[in-house]
């Protein structure tokens, strides 16, 4: 077998372990055959793929171990984890993990390019992503030592109505500006009368 330096080795390796991409796409972008990815497989000790938890089983393992942590700290619910805990050591090596796999995922759909992803690999990844969503989650309630942070943050308008008349006047202007005031005009139903 050629000689091959270690950059080009590590690249084959991170490759072979860290994606699902097959042998024959390997070998075509390095230029080798099926048979020498192999070789150097077993010549420098990588971890075979039929060794390797799958991404999304990965990520469900993850979610288990922050709900765990999660579950654990009954005595005390609703005061913060200090940051001395062992806890938190949990805390931020399972937010790497996390960042791990998110990672991985970014660079399986950055390896595509503009192709689409298969459809069990879309749904592979959806599903993947989504319990690391929980994880993250979990992890955020962790940090917070409450079931819910708290946080003035409120999703829901203090007046709906005056929501919905300004969403109005946005949409309203959006197809203005593509269309044209004279569409918008001659399109546009005339304002509500109000009642005395």
């Amino acid at each position: 077998m050629a000689r091959y330096t270690p950059e080009f080795l590590a690249a084959a390796q991170r490759r072979y372990e860290d994606t699902s991409d097959s042998l024959a796409a390997m070998a075509a972008e390095f230029g080798v055959s099926e048979r020498t990815i192999n070789r150097m497989r077993d010549r420098g000790g990588w971890k075979r793929r039929s060794e390797r938890e799958p991404r999304e089983l990965s990520a469900v393992r993850l979610l288990d171990e922050a709900t765990t942590l999660l579950a654990a700290p009954q005595a005390a619910p609703s005061q913060p984890l200090p940051p001395s805990e062992a806890g938190v050591s949990a805390v931020e090596r399972i937010e790497k993990l996390v960042e791990k796999e998110i990672a991985a995922e970014e660079a399986a759909r950055a390896q595509l390019g503009r192709l689409p992803r298969t459809r069990a690999d879309a749904e592979r990844a959806a599903r993947t992503l989504a319990t690391l969503t929980q994880t993250l989650n979990a992890l955020q309630r962790l940090r917070c030592g409450t079931d819910r942070c708290d946080d003035d943050y409120d999703d829901m308008p203090e007046d709906i109505d005056a929501f919905r008349n300004e969403l109005a006047r946005r949409i309203d202007a959006f197809v203005a500006s593509r269309m044209g005031e004279e569409w918008m005009a001659a399109h546009s139903a005339p304002a509500p009368q109000e009642e005395n």
